[in-house]
C-alpha cells in the first residue's frame, strides 16, 4: 500500500488527518505504532498509507520541512530523511548544494517507492547486495557512467524485480519480509545486527523520517 510521511500540525485529530488523507484511523495506528490515539502532538511525523482518490492525495503533500543546522550538508540531510540532494535542491531552487545557510527552512520530498539513497561509504556492489539486485541492473537502470564514482546522497532506482517482491508481503513473500514490532529500549543499530542487514537499509525500507526516535510499539519491515 502507497504511504506518504504527514507532519501533524497544531489542532489536528488522528480522524481528521484520516478523513483528509482517505484512511482510517486504524491504518494510521497501525502504522505508526500509536497506543493512544487521542495524544498526538505538532510535528510528529506520521506514515500515512493512502487511498487511490487522487483528490485526497492532494491534501497530504508528500513531503516534510527541516530546519537546517550549522554543520549540515545536502548530502548528509538526504541521507538522513531517504531523499535525494538532485530532489531536494529542485523543490528549493538551492544553486549551490555545498552551500546552505543555518536557520533555513527547506522542503524535504519523500522519495518514491523502489529508489535507494546513497550512503557515505556505499559501492555499488555493496548496494546491490543490500537491494538483493546487480551491479548490471543498477548501472543499466540509473546509467551509471562510472561505477566507481557514485555520489552519497544521490537516489538511484532500483530494477523493477526488487519493488515486485516488496508488493508480495504477507502472500508468497512473507519469509523474506518480517514485520518487527519495536520495544522499549531498541536501537535501529541494535536491530540492523540482529538482522544481518544496514541501519540505511532499514531506513529506506520504511521511510523513516527520524531514525533516531523510535516509538516502543512501531511496526518495521526488515528483509
Amino acid at each position: 500500500m502507497e504511504t506518504i510521511i504527514y507532519t501533524v500540525k497544531k489542532g489536528d485529530t488522528l480522524y481528521d488527518i484520516a478523513k483528509r488523507c482517505g484512511t482510517t484511523v486504524g491504518m494510521i495506528t497501525r502504522y505508526n505504532g500509536i497506543i493512544e490515539p487521542d495524544m498526538i502532538y505538532p510535528g510528529q511525523i506520521l506514515r500515512i498509507p493512502v487511498s487511490e482518490i487522487p483528490c485526497m492525495k492532494k491534501n497530504c503533500a508528500p513531503e516534510i520541512e527541516y530546519i537546517v543546522k550549522k554543520g549540515d550538508t545536502l548530502a548528509d540531510i538526504a541521507i538522513r530523511f531517504g531523499s535525494g540532494i538532485r530532489a531536494i535542491s529542485q523543490l528549493n531552487g538551492i544553486t549551490d548544494p555545498d552551500n546552505i545557510e543555518a536557520g533555513r527552512i527547506i522542503k524535504i520530498p519523500v522519495s518514491k517507492e523502489g529508489s535507494y539513497t546513497i550512503q557515505k561509504g556505499d559501492t555499488l556492489s555493496e548496494i546491490a547486495r543490500k537491494t538483493d539486485t546487480t551491479v548490471a541492473q543498477l548501472d543499466e537502470n540509473n546509467e551509471i557512467s562510472d561505477p566507481d564514482k557514485i555520489t552519497a546522497g544521490e537516489l538511484i532506482d532500483i530494477p523493477e524485480k526488487e519493488m515486485a517482491e516488496d508488493s508480495q508481503i504477507g502472500e508468497d513473500d512473507s519469509e523474506s519480509i518480517v514485520e518487527y514490532l519495536v520495544k522499549s529500549g531498541d536501537t535501529l543499530w541494535k536491530i540492523a545486527k540482529e538482522y544481518g542487514v544496514s541501519v540505511a537499509y532499514i531506513i529506506n525500507l520504511n521511510r523513516l523520517t527520524r531514525p533516531d526516535c523510535l516509538m516502543e510499539g512501531q511496526i518495521l519491515r526488515i528483509r
